[in-house]
């Protein structure tokens, strides 16, 4: 074919307009993917849950992976101040470790289970971290590195995921091997006599299949082979020996034997809540008829008449359908008995009790001990060297002058009330959080004694006689606590009752001595009881 000069130059120039269409494609795909590539590849540091507050969230979501902007999504500057503080008092390197953990323990869970279970465990922080003397977390660690290997291969015998036990036994060990609990639980997994028998009987009939099956072998190597796993699972007879050996008398305290134990009880307990890790875990601490009652209160609570297992798959149970159900969660706290009743001295025996309630969230943050780096544990253990109080409000502003405390009110992060000290009323500051807080306790304590409480017994405010106090607290001198003397106060028994249910539900914490309670808010709750100020008309809205 011959072209003329003419229609070559046509084809020239359609040739170049298809050359450019794909090259401003590139470049514009190219652009994207490229923005895609860099926004998973960017480092994470640990200032990047505080970053939120001084960038645009949308540039934040376009910047920074999406499963660390899902921890964020509900990170807005809100009208609280001290819940404001909440958001962005944890860094990347405390939640990172935790969301791995939580995900390789349950791996149904959803993203948003993950991030719920995650600030859950960042709650319960201090119990996890804390080095109490007696609980030392890193040394849990080193204990259950020494025996992974025998963990995991029992894992694998047994079929059970391996994270599960070696979560439940880096809680558990107590930095030893044979130390023995209040409730006589021994060893690596804290295991009860009950426990052992259980694990040895399952292990047992299994023993006993293999047995069978040599019988019906139609060969001498058949029945050979049968014959030898009979006697790998034949554990209370190879446990026994092995203590004999050893000159033992409780093979709880052979790491080897325990860590079987733990690993076939656990998997006992996955068969018996349908293999849903966070259950399972549940049942280890309270016991499986315990966990079957909570299992029926909930399902009551759905009005669901079937069966507990048919309920589990059915409705996708998991530890959180328990947590998130108020009364079962009081059940689990031991506020209430697991009859439903309120707990007091006559039916305390009927009550759950140990922080049953927070179990699954102390096994989560063990594993993300275990897998987290040695720095990273001993960063966080540090973070948690002071109480339960001075860990959760580090870094919360105080006020230690009047002249502090003026300016604080002009900026609205404290309000002036009048309170009655004495016969005189005098000027305190609070935050308008703590004054919702002692508002909606007012007013709780009222419908229980059918209006007849005309105060709460309060002091500790800021005021101008607190700052000549000898010994101040600096939780009270942010403006988030106050005391309780409940010496000479009628109801007493009732406004203790109350702060305790508050209490077991992580709303406020609470210390005493003698007949004064201290009462601190958590500031995880700080919008709700912003909103309490509202609503009870201390502040307008």
């Amino acid at each position: 074919m011959i072209f003329n000069g003419k229609k070559l130059a046509i084809i020239s120039l359609l040739f170049f307009l298809f050359i450019l269409i794909i090259s401003l494609f590139i470049y514009v795909f190219g652009s994207v993917f490229g923005e895609q590539n860099k926004k998973k590849n960017i480092k994470i540091g640990d200032d990047f849950v505080r970053f939120y507050s001084k960038h645009d969230w949308n540039y934040i979501k376009n910047t920074y992976p999406d499963e660390l902007c899902t921890i964020l999504s509900k990170y807005k500057n809100t009208k609280s101040k001290l819940y404001n503080y909440y958001l962005t008092k944890y860094t990347m390197s405390d939640f990172v470790p935790i969301r791995k953990a939580i995900k390789a323990i349950n791996p149904n869970y959803t993203e948003s289970e993950v991030t719920d279970a995650t600030y859950e465990v960042l709650a319960y922080r201090h119990v996890i971290f804390h080095d109490s003397g007696s609980h030392k977390l890193d040394k849990n660690v080193e204990i259950i590195k020494r025996y992974e290997s025998i963990i995991r291969k029992n894992a694998i015998k047994y079929n059970i995921p391996v994270e599960i036990p070696l979560a439940v036994m880096t809680w558990e060990n107590s930095g030893d091997t044979s130390k023995m609990s209040y409730a006589a639980c021994s060893g690596l997994g804290q295991m009860s006599a009950g426990a052992v028998k259980i694990a040895h009987d399952y292990a047992g009939k299994i023993s006993k299949e293999f047995k069978e099956k040599a019988n019906r072998a139609v060969s001498a190597e058949e029945n050979k082979e049968f014959l030898i796993r009979a006697d790998l699972f034949n554990i209370a007879t190879r446990h026994k020996k092995m203590a004999k050996e050893l000159n033992i008398a409780d093979e709880r305290i052979i790491p080897e034997c325990n860590a079987e134990d733990s690993v076939i009880y656990l998997k006992t307990l996955m068969n018996s809540f349908e293999n849903v890790p966070d259950l399972a875990i549940s049942a280890y601490h309270n016991g499986t008829t315990n966990n079957a009652d909570l299992m029926k209160a909930l399902m009551k609570s759905y009005s669901y008449h079937s069966n507990m297992k048919d309920f589990i798959n059915e409705k996708n149970i998991n530890y959180l359908s328990l947590w998130k159900n108020q009364k079962v969660r009081n059940m689990m706290n031991g506020y209430l008995t697991m009859e439903g009743e309120i707990t007091n001295s006559k039916n305390y025996y009927d009550a759950l009790a140990d922080e049953s309630d927070i179990y699954p969230w102390k096994i989560f943050g063990a594993y993300s001990a275990f897998i987290d780096t040695p720095q990273g544990l001993a960063d966080k253990i540090y973070k948690c060297r002071g109480t339960l109080i001075e860990t959760e409000t580090e870094g919360i502003e105080k006020f230690n002058s009047l002249k502090d405390v003026e300016k604080a009110v002009k900026e609205k992060i404290l309000i002036k009330q009048k309170h009655k000290s004495g016969k005189k009323k005098i000027d305190v500051y609070m935050r308008p959080e703590l004054a919702g807080f002692i508002a909606y306790m007012f007013n709780r304590l009222k419908t229980e004694t059918n209006g007849k409480a005309g105060s709460l017994p309060a002091t500790g405010f800021i005021s101008e006689k607190y700052f000549s106090k000898e010994n101040t607290r600096d939780d009270n001198l942010m403006g988030i606590a106050f005391d309780c003397d409940l010496k000479k106060f009628k109801y007493a028994s009732k406004l203790r009752n109350l702060l305790h249910h508050e209490y077991l539900n992580d709303r406020i914490y609470l210390s005493s001595r003698g007949n004064v309670i201290h009462i601190c808010l958590n500031p995880r709750f700080g919008l709700e009881f912003y909103e309490y100020a509202e609503k009870y008309k201390i502040i307008s809205n």
